[in-house]
C-alpha cells in the first residue's frame, strides 16, 4: 500500500528492474532490425542521439527513425507508449502519499476517480482515461473484495466481454472502465474462466 512511510527507493528500484530491462531488450531488437534494413544509410555518429532515445526505458516514448528505416517505432507495434503513462503515475505516487492517511484512503481514491471523470476530460480525454484506470487499481486494492462463488468468478467475465462485444463499444473510453474494473476485480479473485487461465 502507498503511504507516507513507503520506502520509495526500494519501490522505484523494483519498478526499474521490472520495466527497463525488457523495454531495453525490445528496443535493441528494434534497432538491430532498423539498422539491418537501412544499413546503407547508417552512420553511428549521425544516429547516436536517435539511438539514445530508444534506450530511455520508456520515459519519453520518442522513437525516432534510425538509418533509412521509416517508422522504426512500429517494429514492435509501438507498444512502449503505455510506459510513459506508467512512469508518470509512479512518479506521482510520492506526492499522492502525502495526502493519503489511514482513515481517508477510500475517500481519497474515490476523489481521484471523480477527478478523472469530471475534471480531466475537459483538458485531456486520454489522460483522463489513464488516470481513471490508475485510480481503479487503487480502488480494487482498497475494497479487498473476496468472491468465492465459482459461477461469478468464471461466468461473469465472459458475460462482461460478451456484453461489450455485442454493444459494439470495445473502444478505450471512460464508460468502459467500470466494466474493465469489474473484470479486474474478478481476475484478482483467482478467476480461471473455467480453467482456461
Amino acid at each position: 500500500s502507498v503511504t507516507s512511510k513507503t520506502e520509495w527507493k526500494s519501490f522505484f528500484i523494483k519498478r526499474f528492474l521490472r520495466i527497463v530491462p525488457m523495454c531495453t531488450l525490445s528496443s535493441i531488437i528494434c534497432l538491430i532490425i532498423a539498422v539491418h534494413k537501412g544499413w546503407d544509410n547508417f552512420s553511428i555518429g549521425h544516429e547516436f542521439y536517435n539511438i539514445l532515445y530508444w534506450l530511455d526505458g520508456g520515459l519519453t516514448n520518442y522513437r525516432p527513425d534510425v538509418s533509412s528505416f521509416v517508422n522504426a517505432g512500429l517494429i514492435n507495434a509501438g507498444v512502449t507508449w503505455t510506459l510513459v503513462w506508467e512512469w508518470m503515475f509512479y512518479f506521482s505516487l510520492p506526492l499522492l502519499s502525502l495526502f493519503i492517511k489511514d482513515g481517508n484512503r477510500l475517500t481519497f481514491v474515490i476523489a481521484l476517480i471523480a477527478i478523472s471523470y469530471y475534471i480531466l476530460p475537459k483538458y485531456d480525454y486520454n489522460a483522463a482515461t489513464y488516470a481513471a484506470l490508475f485510480s481503479s487499481g487503487f480502488l480494487a486494492k482498497e475494497l479487498k473484495t473476496q468472491w468465492h462463488n465459482k459461477i461469478i468468478l468464471n461466468a461473469l467475465p465472459l458475460a462482461l466481454l460478451t456484453g461489450m462485444f455485442l454493444s459494439g463499444n470495445l473502444s478505450f473510453t471512460l464508460p468502459m472502465i467500470p466494466f474493465m474494473f469489474i473484470f479486474f476485480i474478478i481476475s484478482i479473485n483467482k478467476n480461471s474462466l473455467f480453467g482456461i487461465l
